[in-house]
């Protein structure tokens, strides 16, 4: 309550020195009700206010999940870093999750409750769930308080949980329509022409889903892939893509990625060309030409191997035609032979060594040879004979 001030009359003249020395205060705000006709002075001055805190803290900044993010894991964790505050010490988060809050959660303290526990850092605040969430478009943000009740809110943030794989159905592979092939059934066999030029397969599946086609060649293993992205309209969406197909056969393998990174994978699907009508066994072009430059090299080896055996016996037949068996008491060093074969004029000399086997060309029954040995000035004679296989056994004396 403001307090009434009473002077005497007799000291009037301190009165008068009193209003300068409030007016040099600054803590009084007015001087009221002054007389002097009750020979005293009053007046009522307010009690002193101290300064409030009205400054909030720096806003949170939010760090995870980031901002338009897919996400296939119920079971979420919250990250936004440590605000502060300059005027207080005392700093309070609460987070908004779509319509629900969870306030009082201290910056320097854990807490563990039913449905979710923190973890203070010195950096980082994280909010963890401890049960999963379901799928879903979720908006999440921050509120940090401050002693006085200051507040202020980080930026909003959106994310999208999605646990489900993407719907993936294969409706058509050439000539096959309504297939209707889904993850739940069995690897299909089917049959393909391969004299059509374009060979094309449609699938069915959800907006912005990632559709590869993987398709090995079985003859070869070579391997090939092509991928699609489906738009955000219209649902479902309808990819279709050319096959290279060929005179082979192949298995082709279908996968389907969602943006939150779910994945749906179709059975195996084999293809094999059609047998044609006029042939009663079908091999691909490329296996039978495959098949044919086998056949034509063995055959090749076969006919090489016989033409080795042929001149093979053929050398052993002429070879050692001439056996030339010396007395061992007058070994000669070497021997000279001239050979006169029949029906010509013109002799072929040898230099030859005796205890060896020689094969003379064109010796045969009724054949001339003569014999110069080194250890006789006169040449020897011979005239050969019939012998079977014409070889000839010549002894020196």
């Amino acid at each position: 309550m403001p307090q009434k001030l009473h002077f005497n009359s007799r000291f009037l003249s301190i009165v008068l020195v009193v209003p300068f020395i409030f007016n040099l205060s600054p803590h009084v705000l007015a001087l009221t009700k002054t007389t002097t006709t009750n020979e005293t002075v009053s007046a009522e001055v307010p009690a002193t206010i101290s300064p409030t805190d009205t400054i909030p803290p720096l806003p949170p900044i939010l760090i995870s999940p980031p901002n338009h993010s897919y996400l296939n894991n119920p079971y979420l964790h919250f990250i936004w870093r440590q605000t502060n505050d300059p005027n207080s010490n005392t700093l309070i988060y609460t987070f908004h999750l779509n319509q629900e809050s969870y306030s009082n959660l201290p910056s320097t303290a854990n807490l563990i409750k039913t449905n979710y526990h923190t973890l203070a850092k010195p950096n980082t605040f994280n909010f963890f769930f401890n049960q999963p969430l379901a799928d879903g478009l979720y908006t999440w943000y921050v509120t940090a308080a401050d002693a006085n009740q200051n507040q202020v809110n980080s930026a909003i943030f959106q994310f999208t949980l999605d646990t489900t794989p993407p719907s993936l159905i294969l409706t058509t592979i050439d000539q096959h329509q309504n297939l209707n092939l889904t993850p739940s059934d069995s690897p299909i066999s089917l049959k393909f022409n391969p004299n059509h030029t374009n060979h094309h397969l449609t699938v069915t599946t959800e907006p912005n889903t990632l559709v590869t086609l993987i398709i090995v060649n079985l003859l070869n293993s070579q391997t090939q892939s092509f991928s699609q992205t489906c738009s955000s309209f219209p649902n479902p969406c309808h990819l279709t893509f050319n096959l290279p197909l060929i005179s082979s056969s192949y298995q082709l393998q279908i996968n389907a990625f969602d943006q939150a990174h779910n994945s749906t994978n179709l059975p195996t699907i084999t293809l094999t060309p059609i047998i044609p009508s006029t042939s009663t066994t079908f091999l691909p072009a490329t296996l039978a030409q495959l098949q044919s430059t086998r056949y034509n090299l063995a055959l090749i080896i076969i006919c090489l191997l016989a033409i080795s055996i042929i001149i093979l016996i053929i050398y052993k037949r002429r070879r050692w035609n001439l056996n030339i068996v010396p007395n061992l008491q007058s070994l000669p060093s070497t021997i000279t032979i001239s050979h006169f074969p029949p029906h010509t004029s013109t002799s072929k000399t040898y230099k030859l060594k005796p205890n060896h086997r020689y094969f003379i060309p064109k010796l045969q029954p009724k054949s001339l040879l003569i014999i110069q040995l080194s250890n006789r000035s006169q040449p020897i004679h011979l005239c050969l004979y019939y012998s079977p296989n014409n070889r000839y056994h010549l002894q020196l004396f």
